[in-house]
């Protein structure tokens, strides 16, 4: 771009440029290990975090519905009193239940936690990759290559902020969209680091011909 690419850079501006990207590089390993603790690195570890399970859709349904639920079940539970029940099935009812251990409800982010996680990420995430897209800017390749180089990471940061929401309050199939929109971003982070460490310092220079002029070919 304007005749600037990476590789004409002086030295000590490649040395500034390799500093900034292995420090980052440090902090997306970081990043990436607060994820796997915080949340995890599968399609069922993100649902788990963000939709959770059976019981807790369960759990969500009965406190929308209100206290209509509660106060059915306990009509239910003295209609069930007055009338009588079948005595010989009301001990085997109870055995099964206490066979079958009930599911734990799990802990799941409000709207409210999502949006403030969300907008901290977006940011974050955004000025991560403007320093790595601007560098990208001087890449010495195609216009098509680094247009994808560019636009690639925030596309990613779009569709991940998306898929949370989406897997919290739609349904655990889109957890798959969280996978990918994360490969995404992890992908264009090394295609950038890559391309750009190749043409400072394994790049070799294009030694143009120097063309004699007409007066040295007379001589």
């Amino acid at each position: 771009m304007f005749g600037i690419t990476l590789r004409k850079l002086p030295w000590y501006a490649k040395v500034m440029i390799t500093g900034y990207l292995i420090a980052i590089a440090g902090g997306y390993v970081y990043a990436m290990g607060n994820l796997a603790l915080a949340v995890g690195l599968t399609p069922d570890d993100i649902v788990t975090h963000y939709y959770g399970n059976e019981a807790t859709q369960q759990h969500l349904r009965e406190e929308a519905a209100g206290p209509k639920v509660a106060a059915g079940e306990a009509v239910e539970e003295e209609l069930d009193l007055d009338l009588g029940g079948d005595e010989e099935a009301a001990p085997a009812a109870a055995a099964a239940a206490e066979a079958a251990p009930e599911e734990e409800i799990l802990p799941i982010p409000s709207f409210k936690s999502l949006v403030g996680e969300g907008h901290f990420h977006m940011f974050g995430m955004t000025s991560f990759f403007f320093g790595l897209t601007l560098i990208a800017l001087f890449l010495e390749v195609g216009e098509k290559r680094k247009a994808v180089l560019v636009l690639t990471p925030y596309v990613g940061i779009l569709f991940d902020n998306l898929s949370m929401l989406a897997t919290r309050f739609l349904g655990p199939g889109f957890a798959f969209l969280m996978m990918a929109s994360g490969t995404l971003m992890a992908l264009s982070f090394l295609g950038i680091f890559v391309h750009a460490m190749y043409e400072m310092w394994l790049k070799r220079s294009v030694v143009e011909p120097v063309k004699e002029s007409a007066h040295a070919l007379a001589a």
